[in-house]
């Protein structure tokens, strides 16, 4: 260890001279000619980078040394860790390189290139209500799933009063088909007719089936409700006739049924008197 001792003493011996020639004016010597004139052992003791290299799969930690920022290479520790290729993504190599205290990581990708998913048709999936579809795809190779809407057509049976219908609806992807079936229960087909006023002033929308002319005579269908009211809530009240304590008046009941106004005129009943306590009134003989 002499040899380093005294080379480092040699070191400073020669900086404290190039300092004095600079200041002396002299600019001839500087400091970093001074480290290359002094004969010293290396000391690579400050790390730089890894150096990789052309393919990415080996490294070499790059240190410099202290004195003359000479630089020096040593093969660094590798390993590896392989992320499988997908349908649309090429696998690749992590390559970790590690000296000492010091590590880094290179990714390098397989040079095949993903074809793409591999979709085939797995089926149709039908709405809740059974009248829309969408056509189920999923790739061979990593089950990826996408759906498409389906090109819809629909062939009903229509329903009566008495017998359901059925509607089968088709679901068509390119050249794939599927067809499903959907109960139309049965039921009447009521139109308005007109607002009955009965006597308590209740108003009521009385509908009739529209097919009651086909089918009232039909003993198989007996017992059907070809009609039915619904009750309707008065809108307004305009009085015609005010009522008095002894007579009657008259008001005009409303009702709104489909956006149009329904009205009656009925009598109201007379208020009758209601007496109250005004006094006393005396006799002009005050007896």
């Amino acid at each position: 260890m002499k040899v380093k001792t005294t080379a480092k003493k040699s070191f400073m011996l020669l900086l404290a001279l190039a300092m004095l020639v600079s200041l002396a004016g002299f600019t001839a010597l500087n400091v970093n000619k001074a480290h290359a004139m002094v004969p010293h052992e290396h000391e690579y003791t400050e790390f730089v980078e890894f150096n990789w290299s052309i393919d990415g799969t080996t490294a070499k930690a790059v240190y410099q040394c202290d004195y003359c920022g000479d630089v020096t290479e040593y093969d660094a520790e590798m390993s590896s860790v392989y992320t499988p290729a997908t349908c649309t993504e090429a696998g690749y190599t992590t390559y970790t390189a590690t000296y000492g205290e010091y590590s880094d990581t290179n990714d390098v990708e397989d040079e095949e290139v993903p074809d793409g998913h591999a979709y085939e048709f797995v089926g149709f999936n039908w709405s809740i209500d059974g009248t829309t579809a969408k056509a189920l795809y999923r790739c061979a190779d990593c089950l990826d799933e996408v759906e498409y809407d389906a090109t819809m057509t629909a062939a009903p049976t229509t329903a009566t009063c008495y017998e359901d219908g059925v509607i089968t609806y088709t679901a068509t992807y390119e050249d794939q088909e599927e067809t499903n079936d959907v109960v139309d229960p049965a039921h009447h087909d009521y139109v308005f007719v007109d607002v009955t006023w009965p006597p308590d002033n209740k108003p009521n929308a009385l509908l009739q089936c529209s097919h009651k002319d086909e089918y009232e005579h039909d003993n198989d269908v007996q017992g059907q409700e070809w009609l039915k009211s619904i009750v309707l809530p008065i809108a307004e009240t305009n009085v015609v006739v005010p009522a008095t304590c002894t007579e009657g008046g008259k008001s005009e009941y409303v009702a709104i049924y489909g956006g149009n106004r329904y009205s009656k005129v009925f009598d109201t009943p007379a208020l009758d008197h209601d007496y109250q306590y005004a006094g006393f009134e005396w006799a002009d003989d005050n007896l």
